[in-house]
């Protein structure tokens, strides 16, 4: 039995402190793999939902431009109210679709801090291991033991600050789903007061309101995707919190 194991036994009073070591670490690395294997798929979900979000950023701005084109040489008034709403329209929903990009760039600040969290935990690990399989004096061993008890307290605190990150994320992603329901709650109430007008103008007009709750669909189905991100954040979370659990467990708890 080695000089960290016959210590751990005198600090933690447990029984089979050698396989406990063993099997800590093991199921420690198990975790952070995981973590390591999540985060990559995560992040690279980010990278694809940027890519479509910037595509439907393109495409609303267009088409803005487009009916502004429309707007400008035409001297009917009615007319060019009309080109006038779709086009602010389409802007509007152009200016929502940046906001969600700069909810995804949070949520990919999240997912490069929690990269670096599985690499610093990837170093607490190969210490641990160190003082398992390093012969030392028992005075050393303690002195090491406590610092890495010390290291693995401070990222556990980090960990916890990196839950509630996320937790703001996914809060705020949540709060915009309900401002995109309450304006697809209010656009239906004006379509449905508008009816089934005669009027031609009228009528462009109501084309407006269904242009409108199409582009707030695609607004909530690019919020969908997000969540969904958020929501995936919280496994490579758990797999680190798990790791350190484990690594706590061989060195014995702060």
């Amino acid at each position: 039995m080695s000089q960290l194991i016959a210590l751990l036994c005198t600090l933690t009073m447990a029984s089979a402190c050698s396989a406990l070591a063993q099997d800590g670490t093991a199921t420690a690395a198990a975790h952070l793999d995981s973590a390591a294997a999540e985060i990559a798929v995560l992040k690279d979900s980010v990278l694809d939902a940027f890519a479509n979000l910037q595509h439907a950023v393109e495409t609303a701005e267009e088409t803005s431009s487009k009916w502004e084109d429309l707007a400008k040489p035409e001297s009917d008034p009615g007319k060019k109210a009309i080109s006038v709403a779709f086009q602010n329209s389409f802007a509007a929903h152009a200016r929502s679709l940046v906001h969600l990009g700069q909810q995804l760039v949070r949520l990919s600040q999240t997912a490069d801090g929690m990269e670096s969290v599985v690499k610093l935990a990837v170093i607490l690990l190969a210490d641990v291991r160190r003082l398992r399989d390093t012969p030392g004096s028992q005075g050393q061993m303690s002195t090491d033991v406590r610092r890495t008890r010390e290291s693995l307290s401070l990222f556990q605190q980090r960990i916890v600050l990196l839950g509630k990150e996320i937790g703001v994320r996914r809060d705020e992603l949540t709060g915009y789903g309900k401002t995109l329901i309450d304006h697809d709650k209010k656009l239906r109430e004006l379509l449905a007061s508008v009816g089934d007008p005669v009027d031609p103008m009228k009528r462009w007009d109501k084309e407006v309101i269904i242009t409108e709750l199409k582009n707030n669909a695609t607004e909530a189905r690019h919020l969908a995707k997000l969540s969904v991100l958020g929501a995936k954040m919280i496994d490579p979370l758990l797999n680190v919190g798990k790791a350190t659990e484990a690594l706590q467990l061989v060195v014995g708890a702060p």
